[in-house]
């Protein structure tokens, strides 16, 4: 199932100033893929002038992007025809050939029409992640080549040493400088160069995928070095060759080994005619014969010394069976590999399959009869099952001899220890299809594995449930603690998943804050939800890194098989649009797919071009609800809270218009209007002889991108009113976020006399830190805790210590959330400072606020009431 989504039609923008603010390059393109509009960020970046780009497509005029123009214009077509949204990545080298890397979002946009009228883009800059990742990923690969058992060595595509590990040097023994300048081929022994070109340039021309085989290097000293070289090319993502990969193991010793029984074998040779030979010379010539026979025997011994030396080298045994009494000799390398005491056993061929791996046994007896029935070598590879339950890898190699009649004489071979060389090639394939971090299956692999469950359930007619899992908000770890606690953070998440896995369940990790679930032989949909609350309830318990106590969640989109797909990655994308769904309705949740949500998304379009017309239109009202001193028995302060007065439909709470305006970077401007009317307001009250410091909640956002402290002491001056009658609401993440920067800005605004308190207190990463730094006066208890304190004693605990902590740093504590007199008396007997809530009064306007402080409150007080 796709989902189109609806955008406002192209036009010019409404305030195009705020747009010109944003850091991120931002394009509008028409049907034709002319750009109708850029900002000053996409300009500087491209270093071109408005006049020479606008009207034309990507393709006619040159930019820094130039070199893929045509792939860039052909995404945004496929964008503009199926309207549906896209992200790639683009890159180039900038003047110092240094690599850029920025992530580009196409959105459709739609007239009144329903029809696509164009294409809109935001670029941001992710260099730095992909550096740190590419690093990340080049020093675990470093780590891997310098530790392996066997030669590794990256080579250019004209056949240059470009890296070369320990193992390989010490192979063809030259230093890691002669590399450099001695190519492979005059490495490589002239017999064997040939060949070599031959299979190179098929797997440079694509011809092959890889290609192995036995070569001969010339070793610095001149001696010969047989090795086993596998080599397979490393492509760039357009095709290209970027190197050459070669795994070169020495098998000197294994050759040597095989030459020697060879010459073994020829010896037996030797001894059966010398033996004949004996039988028919004469009683005159016995002593010399006798004599030349010993010769000959000393001989054999020798050669025999050296091929059992060999073989030890090697890990190479042999074996031999005469026939007919099917007597079984084994050299001793043999019973080291099978690690049995050549005194204490002697073998048979049906002992030999009692060591071999029970699910090899057939497959080896057949091999040995198929050799025997068609008069042929074998060959084979398989597997030995030790009496401890280790298992080993052998290569053996066999031949059967007859006379001249057919009969059968004996049967000869050589069995050969690879346990070391399978287990590095298995090590190899898992590294290539997981996750270096997590150990868990990576996004290749999760997709093999989700089209062989797709597969099952067409069979047998189930489902397969695709559960889209990002943790929320975690850049902010990143950001503040590091990634290496970041990283440690990722491990913790993906245990504690696992701990819900059932038998046939997948787990993947699909990189970054991103995993996947992948469920199979779902009956019903009521099976997912019960895992997918028991997902987010895992989160519910803190992690614990180093010293760190992290809070996390996470959000999950779900798209079920056949339901919502018949692909992978149909599934894939609609249970990631289905995760952005639940992150919208405010994170921490679960959301299936449903085609509701593409009408959701239209109308979260519809509401992005609303704020804007809000902010022309003066749509928007502030309301104020009052703080109450305990200790004073009065109106301290109030909260200035903004409300939408929407021209169709009414009044709108700002949760369902707040962070629409964050993503969009509107709340810059709309904070503002707050802050000069909520300034203006108090001022217009303390000349009324209304006594109260206002509260204003400030955004992230606008710390980031609004110039907040020009912002407040132009609304002071404008207004008239003192400094200290304004108080500032911030979020713990604010402070948590670009530290430096923000306790700059901080400073400046303490400085001008303004109150500062931290909302929320107690629901984000909350340190005790910055508490000191930047010099808060208050505490805001969040209500989610005031609210249970009669019922819920963890919530007591907290709002208790929130309470008391406030007093040890001298700061005012203020609960929000008062609903009722019971709730009041137990929040006063904890020493709080302050309070807000319905018990109280709702949220009011400014005059409706006038009439409550002159006339209810004062009369309330009058009356010695207890608050």
């Amino acid at each position: 199932m796709i989902i189109q989504k609806s955008y406002s039609k192209p036009q010019t923008l409404e305030h195009p100033s705020i747009v010109e603010k944003l850091p991120d390059p931002i394009v509008r393109y028409d049907k034709e893929c002319r750009r109708v509009y850029v900002n000053e960020a996409w300009l500087h970046l491209n270093r071109v002038q408005k006049d020479d780009i606008l009207g034309k497509t990507p393709i006619e005029v040159s930019t820094i992007i130039s070199h893929m123009a045509v792939e860039y214009q052909d995404k945004l077509k496929g964008v503009i025809a199926s309207g549906v949204p896209h992200e790639w990545e683009v890159s180039w080298k900038d003047v110092n050939d240094n690599p850029i890397v920025y992530s580009v979002r196409a959105l459709p946009e739609w007239n009144h029409n329903g029809e696509i009228a164009g294409v809109f883009t935001t670029s941001y800059d992710i260099t730095q992640q992909k550096l740190a990742e590419e690093e990340k990923t080049n020093e675990q690969m470093r780590h891997f080549f310098e530790k392996q058992l066997v030669g590794m060595a990256i080579i250019s595509p004209n056949k240059q040493w470009l890296k070369v590990n320990e193992k390989l040097r010490k192979i063809l023994g030259y230093t890691f400088e002669e590399f450099e300048v001695v190519t492979c081929l005059k490495m490589t022994h002239p017999e064997d160069v040939a060949l070599n070109n031959e299979l190179c340039n098929q797997l440079l021309n694509g011809e092959i995928d890889d290609y192995q085989l036995d070569k001969r290097f010339i070793h610095k000293n001149g001696s010969i070095i047989f090795t086993s070289t596998s080599v397979s090319c490393v492509r760039q993502k357009d095709g290209t060759i970027d190197y050459l990969l070669a795994l070169i193991e020495d098998i000197t010793s294994r050759v040597c080994a095989e030459k020697a029984l060879q010459e073994f074998n020829n010896i037996l040779e030797e001894r059966i005619e010398l033996r004949t030979l004996e039988l028919k010379k004469t009683v005159a010539k016995l002593d010399l014969k006798i004599l030349e026979r010993n010769v000959q025997e000393e001989k054999i011994a020798q050669n025999e010394k050296r091929l059992k030396e060999a073989q030890e080298i090697a890990k190479v045994g042999n074996w031999e069976i005469d026939f007919p009494g099917l007597k079984l000799y084994w050299s001793d390398e043999v019973y080291r590999i099978v690690e049995l005491n050549r005194n204490e056993f002697e073998p048979a061929y049906d002992h030999f399959l009692n060591f071999t791996h029970p699910e090899d046994r057939a497959f080896i007896d057949t091999a040995y009869s198929e050799s025997l029935k068609n008069k042929t070598p074998y060959d084979i590879v398989h597997r030995l099952l030790m009496s401890n339950g280790k298992i080993k890898y052998v290569h053996q190699i066999g031949q059967t001899f007859y006379d001249t009649k057919g009969n059968i004489l004996r049967s000869v071979g050589t069995i050969q220890d690879i346990t070391e060389q399978k287990i590095i090639e298995k090590k190899i394939e898992y590294m290539a299809h997981h996750d270096a971090l997590t150990d868990l299956p990576n996004r290749l692999l999760a997709k093999s594995k989700i089209q062989q469950r797709i597969d099952e359930a067409k069979q047998s007619e189930t489902k397969v449930a695709v559960l889209f899992i990002d943790l929320d908000d975690f850049k902010t770890i990143n950001d503040s603690l590091g990634h290496s606690i970041g990283d440690a953070m990722i491990t913790l998440v993906a245990k504690r998943l696992q701990k819900s896995l059932h038998t046939n369940d997948i787990l993947s990790r699909q990189g970054g804050d991103e995993f996947l679930l992948v469920l199979s032989s779902i009956q019903n949909i009521e099976d997912i939800v019960h895992i997918s609350e028991n997902l987010i309830q895992e989160f519910k318990e803190q992690f614990k890194v180093k010293d760190n106590y992290i809070s996390l969640s996470a959000s999950i989109g779900i798209a079920v098989y056949p339901d919502h797909g018949s692909t992978v990655e149909s599934l894939l994308q609609n249970a990631d649009t289905a995760m952005y769904k639940a992150k919208e309705n405010g994170k921490n949740n679960y959301c299936f797919y449903t085609q509701q949500i593409k009408h959701n998304l239209i109308g979260l379009f519809k509401m992005q071009n609303d704020l804007k017309k809000a902010i022309k239109n003066k749509e928007f009202v502030l309301h104020y609800q009052p703080q109450i001193d305990l200790t004073k028995n009065r109106i301290s302060g109030v909260e200035a809270l903004i409300r939408w007065q929407h021209p169709q439909l009414g009044m709108i709470a700002p949760m369902s218009f707040i962070s629409i305006a964050e993503s969009t970077g509107l709340i810059v401007e709309i904070g503002t209007w707050v802050l000069y009317e909520a300034c203006k307001q108090a001022a217009l009250w303390h000349r009324q002889g209304i006594d109260v410091i206002v509260a204003v909640n400030i955004s992230a956002v606008q710390f980031k991108r609004g110039n907040l402290e020009k912002i407040v002491k132009d609304a002071l001056k404008v207004s008239g009113l003192m400094p200290k009658y304004l108080e500032l609401e911030l979020t713990e993440s604010i402070l948590i976020n670009d530290t430096e920067n923000i306790l700059q800005s901080v400073k400046i605004i303490k400085e001008m006399g303004i109150k500062l308190s931290i909302d929320d207190f107690g629901t984000g990463y909350s340190s005790l830190a910055y508490l000191k730094r930047f010099a808060v006066d208050k505490l805001k208890i969040d209500q989610s805790f005031v609210k249970d304190v009669l019922k819920d004693n963890e919530d007591a605990n907290i709002v208790k210590t929130i309470i008391q902590m406030a007093k040890n740093f001298n700061l005012i504590s203020i609960a929000e959330g008062i609903e009722n007199q019971e709730v009041l008396e137990v929040i006063r007997g904890y020493g709080c400072n302050e309070v807000q809530g319905y018990h109280f009064a709702k949220p009011m306007k400014a005059e409706i606020f006038e009439d409550y402080y002159m006339n209810k409150f004062t009369h309330f007080v009058a009356s010695n009431a207890t608050l």
